[in-house]
């Protein structure tokens, strides 16, 4: 996804990524057509939550504030409709800073030009493994990358969707499928 808004810039004020983080969430419940409650992996723990099913897409949501001053929302993905009180894997993790940008965290809220938001992925990728990492996930990513001001430098991501385009949800689903994909190709079972 090429932007016709000039430059996009990363969202770095705690209000400002609240609100996209609001509206994030928002979108995915409002797409959602079933909540089921699942025992979700999370190293180093399971956790028991209810997950928001799209079954246009064939993807579940839920999204939290972690704890322990983690500076983070997790906005958690994955493929497949859930059965309840089943256990299920993470598929894709799509984390924002709460505050100010951290690289360190894969993803991000941006701003362009003409004051559309945008839900942007920075290709971290998690394993582990000899071979893996942001690299590794650009080498295999099929879609389109873009270069943002990210802070005082340039950094190449994935935009994900703007959050109020009608195609938000989709793109999201695409994102999260091809994520499953590369960690396949890569052999990694670890959240990106």
């Amino acid at each position: 996804m090429l932007l016709s808004g000039g430059n996009i810039k990363t969202l770095k004020t705690k209000e400002k990524i609240a609100q996209a983080q609001e509206q994030f969430q928002n979108r995915l419940i409002d797409a959602a057509d079933k909540t089921i409650e699942v025992h979700v992996g999370w190293r180093p723990e399971t956790v028991f939550r209810t997950v928001n099913y799209i079954s246009e897409y064939d993807i579940w949501t839920y999204s939290r504030l972690r704890d322990f001053n983690d500076n983070r929302y997790r906005n958690v993905f994955g493929i497949g409709k859930p059965v309840k009180g089943s256990a299920v894997s993470i598929d894709c993790l799509i984390a924002i800073p709460i505050d100010g940008i951290d690289r360190r965290i894969g993803g991000g809220f941006a701003r362009d030009d003409d004051g559309n938001i945008f839900v942007f992925h920075r290709g971290k990728i998690g394993g582990g493994k000899k071979g893996v990492g942001k690299d590794a996930f650009f080498v295999h990513y099929s879609g389109g990358v873009q270069s943002i001001v990210d802070g005082d430098q340039s950094n190449r991501v994935v935009v994900i969707g703007r959050l109020d385009a009608p195609d938000l949800i989709e793109k999201v689903s695409s994102f999260v499928h091809e994520v499953r994909r590369i960690k396949d190709v890569l052999g990694v079972d670890e959240d990106i």
